[in-house]
């Protein structure tokens, strides 16, 4: 009887693990195919327009680390929309953006 529960147990972390795994796993391939520097900066100058920016900023999010240094430059751009869409991501991605910190706070200071 304590075998077969140990066998359930073991049979279900498994299939656990597995579900959990597996959003990640797709992700990471979808992620690797539109994630080039430069898609990363055509991404980012589609934040200057209201039609597009909602869906570029989705983008460049889900780009996560390979995105950070693009979107920090971002954040000194003369455009306001791009400025702002840049920190928006930013606030998005989390702790991942945590090494553009710095260009945020400097960045808290602009009137815009």
């Amino acid at each position: 009887m304590v075998q077969d529960i140990s066998q359930k147990f073991t049979l279900w972390l498994k299939v656990s693990l597995l579900g959990l795994s597996l959003p990640l796993l797709l992700s990471s391939s979808i992620r690797a195919e539109e994630c080039t520097p430069a898609d990363i900066k055509a991404q980012i100058e589609k934040f200057k327009d209201a039609k597009t920016f909602k869906a570029a900023n989705d983008t460049v999010v889900k780009c996560g680390e390979d995105a950070i240094s693009s979107l920090a430059e971002a954040l000194s751009n003369s455009d306001a929309a791009t400025r702002t869409n840049a920190a928006s991501a930013l606030g998005k991605m989390g702790w991942i953006a945590q090494d553009a910190v710095p260009d945020i706070v400097e960045t808290l200071g602009d009137g815009d």
